[in-house]
């Protein structure tokens, strides 16, 4: 990423194929080495053109609508004790 300091420092949205002419034009191996891996991260993480149903797209704007329930912490110490995470998990009865 600090080689690709260009997509921090931009408003303009780059396709993959820019990036991808970025990293040989600016010889950046991992990326060119990695160039199917970045392509299918690119298809299954790109939001422009989503494939899913609608149905699902609806419950989807449904449940970012939805109100924020409040934190119950002393569901979330239920929950802990219930998976036996109090080992694992540090100060998990403060």
């Amino acid at each position: 990423m600090k080689k690709l300091q260009v997509l921090q420092d931009s408003t303009h949205i780059y396709n993959l194929e820019e990036l991808i002419d970025y990293a040989e034009k600016y010889n950046i191996p991992k990326l060119i080495e990695n160039k199917k891996l970045v392509e299918r991260n690119y298809k299954l993480m790109q939001l422009s053109n989503v494939d899913i149903s609608e149905s699902i797209k609806t419950i989807v704007k449904e449940k970012i609508n939805e109100k924020i329930p409040r934190l119950a912490k002393y569901k979330i110490q239920v929950m802990i004790l219930e998976d036996k995470l109090f080992t694992a998990i540090k100060n998990s009865t403060v």
